[in-house]
């Protein structure tokens, strides 16, 4: 019996597990709204809600489930697809650089920037706080961690990558 009711509780924590991010449960620091990866459901909300640009940190081929570009494209928004790693998933400069540079070119715009979790978003930011802002470090983790950033390794590789590149 009791093997039975550990299988039914086991059973139902899949069930309630979703890959997705409910546009609710997105987090806004201020033109930007950050979130975890997106469902169908999700990107008409973006659109109803009046977002302009949808883009995603992540890697090309990481989500395969709906062509995501060619749907937020027919609802007429625009995608962009800007990876935060790179292939090894390293944090390189040039991938930083891009998402920064796409961002600051479209700060009149609302952004709805997402990744899997939202934690490459959040962390992109606290990349983006400290070093283009001169946010003290130790603010713009807090800013990070309230907007998503919750792996502690992602976190430690973000402080590090800061450290470097002073």
């Amino acid at each position: 019996m009791k093997s039975i009711l550990t299988l039914i509780f086991i059973l139902s924590s899949f069930s309630a597990f979703s890959e997705y991010t409910k546009f609710e449960d997105a987090k806004v620091f201020k033109f930007l709204t950050i979130s975890g990866q997106p469902s169908k459901a999700t990107i008409e909300t973006v659109k109803k809600e009046k977002f302009d640009i949808v883009l995603n940190l992540r890697n090309p081929g990481e989500f395969n489930k709906y062509d995501e570009k060619t749907y937020t494209e027919k609802l007429g928004l625009t995608y962009s697809n800007i990876p935060f790693f790179d292939k090894d998933k390293k944090i390189q400069k040039v991938n930083i650089t891009k998402i920064t540079r796409f961002v600051e070119k479209n700060k009149d715009k609302k952004i709805f920037i997402h990744c899997s979790s939202g934690n490459r978003t959040a962390a992109w930011l606290l990349i983006h706080l400290n070093k283009d802002h001169k946010m003290p470090l130790k603010k713009a983790i807090g800013i990070a961690e309230d907007v998503g950033l919750n792996k502690e390794g992602l976190k430690k590789q973000v402080i590090s990558y800061i450290k470097e590149n002073n």
